[in-house]
């Protein structure tokens, strides 16, 4: 309420005023990062991060798969849940747009399980192969994983890359890709390529296999190849 108070020439008044105050929106991060895991992971803890500096909750859509406590993720069986974060804002902020990941939980082996602590990129034993081939190529992070790499050759027609995979994480999808050039970074597809198992399969351990990744050369003066490794979906 405003008052005017009398004066000589104009007397006192009042009169009602409304005062509409907005509140600010907000944005909320949040990543699973890795978006696998094993039913026997030891828990992890959920850090999302609001602009707005409030704190975020979590939730999953199947706790047969994963459970949340608090921000506490536990994993209960297998399959897929959708782990979502919100924030519900307060008196000031509005409530963020909430975010979902997508979380694989198997029985099998995963990445965060045999390199406990390192990112995807991470390369602790400083061979040059990032963590996550080494993973997906059967090697570790305490050694030289040079002699791992794929082998290319030709065999008439056909260029061909020869790699031993592994097998037994179910999330894990490794595809042979080819370009017939790297100028910018080439038009890379799996399309011709043909995989197949070797017919040598020795020494190839239990959860690998040596596969072979064959594509016509066809037109092309040169070509090149390489091999996509993906889990859930993330390469």
């Amino acid at each position: 309420r405003a008052t005017v108070e009398q004066t000589a020439d104009h007397a006192g008044a009042q009169a009602d005023a409304t005062i509409t105050f907005q509140k600010i929106s907000q944005t909320l991060g949040f990543n699973l990062n890795p978006a696998i895991a094993t039913t026997s992971d030891a828990p992890r803890t959920l850090s999302a991060t609001a602009t707005s500096g409030l704190s975020a909750t979590f939730s999953s859509s199947n706790p047969l798969v994963a459970s949340v406590s608090g921000n506490i993720l536990s994993f209960a069986g297998t399959g897929t849940a959708t782990i979502t974060a919100n924030q519900p804002g307060n008196d000031n902020y509005l409530a963020a747009a909430p975010v979902q990941q997508s979380l694989i939980v198997s029985t099998g082996v995963s990445f965060a399980s045999l390199f406990p602590g390192q990112t995807p990129d991470s390369d602790i034993d400083g061979d040059g192969i990032s963590a996550f081939v080494e993973y997906s190529l059967g090697g570790t992070s305490s050694g030289d994983d040079s002699a791992r790499e794929p082998q290319l050759s030709l065999n008439g027609s056909n260029v061909i890359l020869t790699a031993i995979c592994r097998t037994n994480d179910p999330s894990l999808t490794i595809m042979g890709q080819w370009s017939a050039t790297l100028v910018p970074l080439g038009d890379w597809t799996s399309a011709g390529v043909i995989v197949s198992p070797a017919t040598d399969q020795n020494g190839v351990s239990s959860g690998f296999e040596r596969r072979v990744f064959s594509v016509a050369r066809g037109v092309n003066a040169r070509m090149f190849m390489r091999l996509r490794f993906e889990s859930g979906g993330n390469p």
